[in-house]
């Protein structure tokens, strides 16, 4: 158990980073199960996966006591409210509530590693890893805001007619999910395919906060990377 601790402190943002593009590629295909043949198994596995990348993220950033408890006060409800979707139907106060937990958290998890990588004297793979986590967990906060407002506001994005659409009634919620991670994704690599549409000013206002957050993480991130290379240089 303590090797396997060791192992994980050692690799932590590597594993995190592979948690995060683990969820990336699986909560589409796990959306469709959800959606067609098996509703409950999909929503299990969709629940599992969110659950993981939260456990991964809090041992990977949470770096004090204080820090690793206000995550786990964030974390507990949402798990909560999440995994209770699955059994008991709930309504939209139940599953705004769990996105504002999970963007709060999520939120404080990319604080952490932004302060790690702005902070780091020395270019490592660590550092590396850690500078993509922050910017997949922004799309990640992103994929909650997103849900939010859809939420609050029904209509709020133009959507494909992908054959989602005539499972909504069976899995409302995880198809939410998954189409707006799409659409945080593109709008954060500003892609632009433009067939997810977002119609109202709040969402709208959101996306183009993304996009702006997006380029300027990139910019800022290559800046404080050649700096610090630099230095190392020089020092060498």
């Amino acid at each position: 158990m303590q090797a396997l601790i060791r192992l994980f402190r050692e690799y932590q943002f590597t594993i995190l980073l592979l948690s995060l593009l683990l969820n990336i590629l699986l909560i589409p295909a796990i959306s469709s199960l959800s959606s067609e043949q098996f509703p409950s198994i999909g929503r299990v596995a969709l629940s599992a996966s969110i659950t993981l990348l939260m456990f991964v993220a809090i041992f990977a950033t949470s770096t004090s006591r204080l820090k690793k408890s206000i995550a786990l006060l964030l974390m507990l409800p949402a798990l909560v409210l999440m995994w209770a979707r699955i059994g008991i139907p709930h309504g939209n106060w139940q599953y705004i509530l769990q996105q504002l937990l999970l963007a709060t958290f999520l939120s404080l998890v990319m604080i952490s590693l932004i302060k790690y990588v702005f902070t780091c004297k020395k270019v490592t793979f660590d550092l590396i890893n850690a500078a993509l986590c922050a910017y997949l967990i922004i799309g990640f906060l992103w994929v909650s805001l997103y849900c939010v407002v859809e939420s609050i506001y029904p209509g709020s994005f133009l959507l494909p007619d992908d054959g989602l659409g005539a499972f909504i009634g069976q899995d409302q919620h995880g198809n939410l999910f998954s189409r707006q991670l799409y659409f945080s994704f593109v709008t954060l690599l500003t892609l632009g395919y433009g067939d997810v549409v977002p119609v109202h000013s709040v969402a709208r206002l959101l996306a183009i906060t993304e996009a702006f957050i997006g380029q300027v993480f990139l910019v800022v991130l290559v800046a404080r990377l050649v700096g610090v290379h630099v230095a190392q240089s020089l020092e060498n």
